[in-house]
């Protein structure tokens, strides 16, 4: 028997859900919601659920010092 060889994609989402959020950026979930929130942090509806988008968080994360402003993340 054969196996068949699987491809796997890069992760095309535009957008992510709240928890990974927090996940990749080691904090609790609470914290991204009341970023998001606040302001703070950009988010997008996805269906009944608020998601961050995928640049902001991948700028975030090249941002050269963690706590930087918004303003101060290019998105």
């Amino acid at each position: 028997m054969s196996r068949k060889s699987v491809e796997i994609t890069p992760d095309r989402r535009q957008a992510l859900p709240i928890p990974e959020v927090a996940e990749i950026l080691g904090v609790s979930p609470i914290t991204v919601r009341r970023a998001v929130e606040a302001g703070e942090f950009p988010h997008v509806p996805v269906r009944s659920k608020k998601q961050v988008p995928r640049a902001f968080v991948e700028a975030l994360l090249a941002a050269p010092k963690w706590g930087a402003e918004p303003d101060e993340v290019a998105v």
